[in-house]
């Protein structure tokens, strides 16, 4: 043996450290590509991919439930009726209010998806102030029902007293 490769064995023994773990100091990759960067890139690639198939994912979803809830709308008179009694008249008020709640629809089921893409891509810190703000939509829920129940309580005791009082 040379004496390179004597001191060499002699200090892999000293530290017990294999002589074939040894790194090169040239060490060259075939391929050209960085496998560090590889193995970092592939996960980040997954993630975004699943993003990107939850937005479309979401979109889809929120203009099919946003259509079906404007047609319900135009199909029913339930919102002509309420927008004759608060003004008065069903002209094109009606055309609006349709418009408004699918378009309220379609934008809070589109939040939800941005929020789940988001939390694909680890990005918690972006989706926070979006999370906090259908916590507060999804909160407010249970009350406007409430209303809507005590809205229609009222009015059946308002069409009873009527009765009773016009005959």
């Amino acid at each position: 043996m040379n004496g390179f490769t004597e001191d060499c064995v002699h200090f892999s023994a000293r530290m017990a450290i294999p002589l074939s773990s040894a790194v090169p100091l040239a060490q060259t990759n075939p391929t050209g590509l960085d496998i560090a960067f590889l193995g970092f890139l592939g996960p980040t690639v997954v993630n975004l991919l699943g993003a990107i198939a939850i937005l479309v994912l979401g979109w889809l979803i929120a203009g099919l439930v946003s259509s079906g809830v404007r047609t319900l709308l135009k199909n029913t008179n339930l919102d002509n009726r309420l927008a004759g009694m608060v003004a008065g008249s069903t002209g094109n008020l009606s055309a609006t209010i349709e418009t408004w709640v699918s378009a309220a629809i379609f934008w809070v089921l589109m939040i939800l998806a941005i929020v789940a893409a988001l939390n694909a891509l680890n990005l918690t810190v972006v989706s926070q102030p979006l999370t906090n703000f259908l916590n507060q939509i999804f909160a407010f829920l249970p009350k406007l029902g409430s209303a809507a129940i005590l809205t229609a309580v009222a009015w059946l005791v308002a069409t009873i007293a009527k009765a009773l009082v016009t005959r």
